[in-house]
Parts: structure tokens; sequence; C-alpha cells
């Protein structure tokens, strides 16, 4: 394979320090492979014993595939995470653990959210672990029981000098005002609320955003996307801002709460640890009278 992969390469004498590299390099790989050919079932049984300090028998595992089946397992469970290092094995684990409770969750390194006044303040040595129980309706004991057990499960996992928090997401409440501009044929009735249900399904932290897993974790809100949704609600013609009675365009994107929250004309941040709640309350829909269905 000389002459293909490097047709440069013309010394192919013995002397050549390549070919010595060569010959040594297929000399080690037959050795290996020879060797391989050669483990027997008592050696890999003791081996997997090893691992997980089994008991298992050697008589039992004559079957080649029995064997290769349980050499597999164990060694997937070898691989599999059983200590938080790292944000992403904080996620994984709590979601594993807590598949029945928990729908989601985000760990934010070097925040302390259970403080409120050094939630935007980094924190070295601190974590904090955002859960999104599966039950939107449960009771606000039932939620601070769910975060204390969540809490247990990771201190004993969790690297030594790491100060784990574990909070449930900050909501930003958001609100729309837009004018809807309906097709001939609409019925203002079911369109309002059809594009109700649209806004409220797009933000819903469970089930939401484009791939139904929900609104991602710090995604800022933007005008576009929202008008986006609207214009694909069945009887919505288009979209566009609401004027006031001086002519002048109202605010599209109201935020609620946290009350300082920054809030442009296109656009709503958010921070890493924060959700969207979309209020039905605190929206505006305008149809003009002349789109109204007869």
């Amino acid at each position: 394979m000389i002459h293909v992969n490097a047709p440069e390469w013309t010394n192919h004498n013995a002397s050549d320090p390549g070919i010595t590299l060569i010959e040594l390099f297929a000399f080690l790989t037959e050795m290996l492979i020879y060797r391989l050919n050669r483990v027997t079932v008592e050696n890999r049984v003791a081996f997997l014993n090893l691992i997980d300090a089994g008991k298992r028998n050697p008589d039992d595992y004559r079957d080649g595939n029995k064997l290769n089946d349980e050499a597999r397992a164990v060694i997937s469970e070898l691989r599999r995470p059983t200590r938080a290092v790292t944000a992403a094995d904080y996620e994984m684990l709590v979601l594993d653990k807590f598949s029945g409770e928990v729908s989601r969750a985000r760990a934010i390194p070097r925040r302390d959210l259970e403080s409120s006044s050094s939630s935007e303040t980094d924190a070295p040595a601190h974590i904090s672990v955002v859960v999104v129980p599966k039950d939107d309706a449960l009771p606000k004991s039932d939620r601070a029981g769910l975060l204390g057990r969540v809490k247990k499960f990771l201190e004993p996992i969790r690297m030594l000098t790491t100060i784990v928090h574990v909070v449930e997401p900050i909501d930003v409440k958001i609100g729309v005002q837009l004018t809807l501009h309906l097709e001939p044929d609409a019925v203002e009735t079911t369109v309002r609320k059809a594009a109700t249900d649209a806004l409220t399904s797009f933000f819903d932290p469970r089930t939401g955003w484009r791939d139904g897993k929900g609104w991602p974790f710090g995604r800022d809100v933007y005008l576009s996307e929202i008008i986006e949704r609207l214009v694909h609600v069945p009887g919505i013609d288009y979209v566009t801002r609401i004027k006031d009675e001086r002519d002048q365009l109202v605010p599209a994107l109201v935020v609620v709460s946290p009350d300082t929250k920054k809030v442009t004309n296109e656009s709503v941040p958010l921070e890493r640890y924060e959700l969207v709640d979309f209020s039905v309350k605190d929206s505006k829909f305008v149809v003009p009278s002349k789109q109204t269905a007869t």
C-alpha cells in the first residue's frame, strides 16, 4: 500500500527507518491478534467479576452470545456516570433518577439561584440545578418536597468543594398586543381562541418550542417568531402592530414580571435559568371591524 498512499516514498529496503517501523507494527499487531484469540471464557468471566465484584461461574457462560451480552451490559454500566462533575452530569443524573417527576433540568455553573440577591453574581464553587416538574399543577408543598429530594440525591455524588442549589425556573410572564387581520370567511371568536392556544403551546415549558421539548432555557422572545406562529393559525391573513388614538405604535411585547426585565419593541431578553410564562390575561388581540366575518 506504500505505492498507493505514499508514492513519494521510494526506498523500500530493510535499511529504511520507515520499513523498520512498518515491520515492527505488523509484528505487534499479529501478536495482539494471536493473544486476543486465546482469551478464554475463564479469563473473560474473571475480568467481569473484577469490574463489578461479581461471583459468576465460567461454566454458566460457555454460550458465547450470553457472555458477550453480559460483557456489553457490564461495560455499559461502567461507562454510565455516577458522579456529578460537569453541568451535563447534573442534568443527566437528575433526569435519570427522577424521570417520573422531572420533565427538564438545567444546571447553571457559578450561580447561587437560591439567593435572589446573587442570581446575577459570579459565585465560584456554586452550581444551581433548575428543575421543571412534570406536573404543572403540583402543589407548592409537593414542589418543595421534590426540590429537597433532588438536592438530597445530588449531595453525596457532587464534588467535595461544590455547593449545590436546586430551584425551580424563574418564569418571565409576558403578554402580546397585536392586530389580527382575518381572512374573509374566518370567525373572530374561533380565530382568537386558536391564536391564544397557539402561543400558549409555543411557550409551554414542557411541550413547547419548535421541537415539542419545551421552550429553551434562556432563549430570548422575539416578536418576529410570535408573528410567524400567528400567521400559520387558520383564519389569520396577516398580523400588524396596534396603534393608539394618536396613531402611535403600542408595545407589542409586555413584560408582566419580573418588573426589572428590559424589553424592546422586538424582543424580551431572558437569562440562562429563565423560562417564559405566556399570560393570556395580559394579552390583547385587536380585530378590525371590517375584518370581522358577517
